[in-house]
């Protein structure tokens, strides 16, 4: 009778175990962009590393009335397979104004290490499906 009891349990707590602590845990959107940014300021010099997984845009888009949830998973699937960076490298001179790194150099100095992968190289602007 005994092991009919913890054999019942067994199944119970292996049948239960991918539910617990699945319950959906709302992301606020400004503390999640502070986990996917980097700033870094040397001198008169700022740059701005901004990488946008899927769940950037699965907490970005979620509960706003103003996007249908069907088109919400067809924005999740459209980007599936893309990360997108943005990089900013910009000089503030004492006078206020302000220069800006060009996209050619930010796109050929920058790389992107997924996990322990090779870096990956931004895709060149010409083979942008725009």
């Amino acid at each position: 009778m005994m092991k009919i009891q913890y054999a019942i349990l067994l199944l119970i707590l292996v049948f239960s175990a991918p539910a617990i602590g699945q319950e959906a845990h709302k992301v606020p959107l400004t503390e999640y962009i502070r986990e996917i940014q980097i700033w870094k300021k040397d001198g008169e010099n700022m740059t701005l590393s901004f990488w946008l997984p899927r769940s950037y845009w699965r907490i970005a888009l979620a509960d706003n009335p103003a996007i249908p949830e069907d088109m919400v998973h067809f924005i999740l699937e459209t980007l599936d397979d893309y990360i997108f960076v943005c990089a900013l490298d910009v000089d503030i001179h004492l006078d206020g104004s302000l220069t800006f790194a060009s996209e050619e150099t930010i796109r050929n100095s920058i790389t992107v290490k997924i996990n322990e992968g090779e870096p990956q190289q931004p895709i060149p602007e010409n083979q942008l499906d725009i």
